[in-house]
């Protein structure tokens, strides 16, 4: 079973940022206006667990340069609300609870989700660097961006005649087990032959 790495323990601010190095954290020259939905946001194709992990890397890589978890939280308010939507401020308590949290989308609908993926995505271009491949795989099958209105954990599937179990894989895909148990085991079906439940 994978164990969750906790966030680095918050600490007082010991080192300083070298003022002759780029601030990892400023991404205000980067816009992303050519990936918004219909509603003026930023679609998102990275999984909770990807965001997860970024923040992780991020703050561990980042820590020994001065920036602080408050700055980070600071950063990506900044980089995801413009002045044109409300101003959200994302507190620590809400990035150790998403942090804590596992699953491949548990925790889309939260704010440290969305404005973490903008703010990752703009260093992304600042940067210079590709997309990962499990990013395109995402941007294929959701070409809309991944849900951030409906608590994915919490949906209910109609589970129809030979359905034994529904899953979600680390793209966020629903995987739908025809006479399988839940690791995707036969259990007396072919799941390329199922039976017609009328006949």
């Amino acid at each position: 079973m994978e164990t969750r790495q906790p966030l680095p323990a918050k600490k007082a601010r010991t080192a300083q940022r070298d003022p002759s190095k780029p601030d990892p954290l400023d991404v205000s020259g980067v816009s992303l206006d050519h990936d918004l939905d219909e509603e003026g946001e930023v679609r998102v194709f990275d999984t909770c667990d990807t965001i997860r992990r970024k923040i992780r890397t991020f703050l561990t890589k980042y820590e020994s340069e001065g920036v602080m978890q408050a700055a980070f939280l600071h950063a990506v308010s900044n980089a995801a609300f413009s002045e044109t939507q409300p101003r959200r401020k994302i507190q620590h308590a809400q990035l150790t609870t998403f942090m804590g949290q596992r699953g491949t989308m548990t925790g889309n609908t939260t704010g440290v989700y969305y404005a973490a993926y903008v703010f990752f995505e703009k260093l992304r271009i600042k940067e210079g660097k590709n997309k990962f491949a499990d990013r395109k795989v995402v941007e294929s099958y959701y070409v809309d961006g991944l849900d951030r209105l409906l608590a994915l954990e919490h949906v209910c599937y109609l589970v129809l005649n030979d359905v034994r179990g529904i899953t979600m894989d680390k793209y966020g895909r629903p995987n739908v087990y025809y006479g399988l148990d839940w690791k995707g085991n036969p259990d007396g079906y072919d799941k390329d032959n199922i039976p017609d439940p009328d006949e």
